[in-house]
């Protein structure tokens, strides 16, 4: 009799502590889809129209690329950088341009950009651009670039983006 209640008893608590521990996974299970959604929020908010690049001449190691993003949620989404392929350019910057002293000056958006809810951001020549440094070739017209937008949380977005020939360019604007 005593061995059958231990066996009972230790059937009884690896069974417990079995639902202790998956009910832990399943908890920790829902904690990272929850995340998971919770990442994918800023990027799926984000619809793109205008994606376009500017063509570069053979030698050029820089170019610019353009977009108009709208914001189609209730809360701000902060985009924090842009990326593409290594055999494209060496890196991304997010750029604007100001009048300063009466000169247009060209910088970084080191802390990224802020798209408000319901807000439209162009991207345009002489505004706001995407700068590729260090070009590994020229950017050919009529060709396609992909560019991957990162936000703050974490989350991306992949843009097909045409090289317009500048010739041609009153087509995008």
């Amino acid at each position: 009799m005593k061995k059958i209640t231990v066996i009972s008893l230790a059937v009884l608590c690896a069974f417990g502590l079995n639902l202790k521990v998956s009910a832990h996974n399943h908890s920790a299970d829902e904690t990272a889809e929850a995340a998971s959604e919770a990442k994918a929020s800023m990027a799926s908010h984000i619809v793109v129209e205008k994606a376009w690049a500017r063509e570069t001449f053979k030698l050029a190691r820089t170019g610019a690329a353009y977009i108009t993003m709208s914001n189609s949620s209730d809360k701000s989404v902060r985009l924090v950088s842009a990326s593409v392929d290594e055999s494209v350019a060496d890196m991304v910057e997010i750029h604007t341009t100001e009048m300063n002293n009466g000169m247009m000056r060209m910088m970084e958006l080191e802390d990224g950009l802020v798209i408000d809810a319901g807000e439209k951001v162009e991207f345009q020549p002489g505004g706001k651009h995407f700068m590729l440094m260090g070009l590994k070739g020229p950017l050919q017209a009529e060709k396609e670039l992909n560019i991957t937008l990162r936000f703050e949380d974490g989350s991306e977005k992949s843009v097909d983006m045409y090289i317009q020939d500048m010739r041609m360019r009153s087509s995008i604007d």
